[in-house]
This record gives structure tokens, C-alpha cells and sequence, in this order.
């Protein structure tokens, strides 16, 4: 059982985002004045944030227990789908299953918005960002509600290195209208404007990792503090 638990947290099922331990409680901040205004003007409460991710959770946990991998996609961002449906077949493939089976007479699933901030200059498509030594982090507006990630292509020294970038034989890599093409592109990026939310989800329900021939036999090492904070 222990060399199960074991495989289990350091092979294929750390693909699955789930913490086995629940996480602390986290800090409820007050909306700075850019999102503030924002969500005033667009006349979005809170309380709407958190249903929705409420909702998303739920079909995110329904979509693992029922190995749904359109439904898995549609919630994760692609990578960590691939990482996840990948988990999920193996877990399969060795004769494993999650189970999530709410008690309806016990406390019910809840969420909270703990934090919203803008992010300029990234995707939240992560495929089309760089990587993240590519970046530096200007923090001065975070006052506001702003967080800034600026591409080291707009340091000179690294613009340069790509405008001036040669092959073996000492040819161009870059034709200078490619430069100018590849700067319009990268300004574009540079303006990209993303609210990011954090939700704390308060879930008195475990996921539970069973062998297919034992509908009883739970095998998910839960720590014995677990929270239900995910």
C-alpha cells in the first residue's frame, strides 16, 4: 500500500493538479482602484467571479472522475490538459479510478475571490508567451492593480542581439523588414491586457483514488490535516 502511495505522488499521478494536503487559508484583499473601477463600470460583483469558478471547479472534478477529455480541455490550458489526460490513462491502464462523491447531507462546496489584478504583456494562453527568463517584472503600478512583464527584447542589448543575429557563415539570420515586422508583433504582445482572479475553493468533499476491484478501498494519501482548500 505505502510503495503504492509512494508511485503514486512521484510517477504519473503528479500530473493531476490536485493538493492531497489542501492549502492554507488565503488572505481576502480589497480590489485596487484600476480593477475596482473596471468591475464598477462593467458592473461585475464578486460574487459572480466566484460562482463561475465555483462551476468550473465542479465540471473540472466531474471531468477527471469520468475521464472526459473534451471536457478536460475545455477547462485547462492545453499543455496541462495533455499532462493530465496522460495521467489519467495510465492511472487506467494500472487499474485505478477517482471517485468524487458529494455527501448531500454534508457542508457545501464553496468559493471565495481572494485577489483580482491585471497582467500586461503576457497570454493566458501560455503556448504563446516566451519563457519565463524572457521577462522581467515591473511591480511599481501593483498599488494600482497592475502588474507589468516586459519582454528583455525591448532592453536595447537584446534587441540589438536580434537585429544583429548572423549564422555560421556570417549571413543576416534577419532581413531588416523581418526586424521591423517581428517589433510590431512583439509591441502587439507587449499591450496585452488579462485580469487575473484567485479563488479559494472550499470543497468538504474528497477525491479518491480506488483500484477498480475495490470500490472500498481508498488509496489517495490524504494528509490527515487536510483542509479542503484548493
Amino acid at each position: 500500500m505505502c510503495q503504492s502511495h509512494q508511485s503514486m505522488r512521484k510517477g504519473f499521478f503528479k500530473d493531476i493538479p490536485f493538493e492531497l494536503r489542501g492549502s492554507i487559508p488565503l488572505t481576502e484583499f480589497e480590489d485596487k482602484i484600476l480593477v475596482a473601477n473596471l468591475l464598477r463600470k462593467s458592473k461585475i460583483e464578486k460574487a459572480i467571479f466566484a460562482s463561475m469558478f465555483k462551476q468550473t471547479y465542479e465540471k473540472y472534478i466531474h471531468s477527471l472522475v469520468q475521464f472526459d477529455k473534451d471536457g478536460i480541455k475545455a477547462i485547462c490550458e492545453p499543455r496541462l490538459a495533455d499532462k493530465i489526460i496522460k495521467s489519467l490513462a495510465k492511472l487506467k491502464e494500472q487499474g485505478y479510478l477517482l471517485r468524487y462523491k458529494p455527501d448531500p447531507k454534508g457542508p457545501l462546496l464553496s468559493s471565495t475571490v481572494c485577489e483580482n489584478y491585471f497582467i500586461q504583456g503576457l497570454n493566458p494562453i501560455r503556448s504563446e508567451n516566451s519563457n519565463n527568463v524572457d521577462y522581467s517584472i515591473a511591480n511599481e503600478y501593483e498599488g494600482y492593480g497592475i502588474r507589468n512583464f516586459i519582454h528583455k527584447f525591448f532592453v536595447h542589448p537584446y534587441t540589438r542581439m536580434y537585429a544583429n543575429a548572423m549564422d555560421a557563415e556570417g549571413n543576416l539570420l534577419h532581413k531588416p523588414d523581418d526586424g521591423h515586422k517581428y517589433e510590431y508583433e512583439m509591441n502587439l504582445k507587449n499591450e496585452q491586457l488579462i485580469l487575473k482572479t484567485i479563488i479559494q475553493i472550499k470543497d468538504p468533499t474528497r477525491l479518491e483514488l480506488i483500484k477498480t476491484e475495490q470500490e472500498n478501498a481508498q488509496l489517495m494519501p490524504y494528509d490527515p490535516n487536510y483542509t479542503g482548500r484548493h
